[in-house]
């Protein structure tokens, strides 16, 4: 953010003298909301990420390979990624609230939306 713009709490105001900066970062930002995809961190069952990752539906059934194909369809999902530091690496977690199906097991994951 710049330096010279006035901070009330978390907010940025602009001044006369900075309007033009404000009006430049806000049509930055706009610029970026309408060009980037969305990162939400989701809990996703653990049961599912052979099939999400790497298309493999082996020992899932039919009900569940539904319920992981209308939840990636009705939130457009485009991609996900594990929300990790490393390559490979999750920390597995029991949540009542996964991103879909019944409580279980979950890793928190980056699933990018369009």
């Amino acid at each position: 953010m710049d330096s010279s713009l006035p901070q009330v709490g978390h907010q940025y105001h602009s001044t006369a003298e900075t309007a033009g900066t404000a009006s430049h970062l806000i049509h930055g930002i706009t610029n970026l909301k309408e060009n980037a995809m969305d990162t939400p961190i989701e809990a996703i069952p653990t049961w599912a990420l052979c099939y999400l990752f790497n298309s493999d539906a082996t020992g899932l059934t039919d009900e569940e390979i539904a319920l992981i194909d209308q939840w990636y369809t009705e939130n457009k999902v485009m991609g996900i990624t594990t929300a990790t530091e490393q390559e490979g690496e999750c920390f597995p977690y029991f949540s009542h609230c996964p991103a879909f199906g019944l409580p279980a097991e979950v890793v928190d994951c980056h699933v990018m939306v369009g």
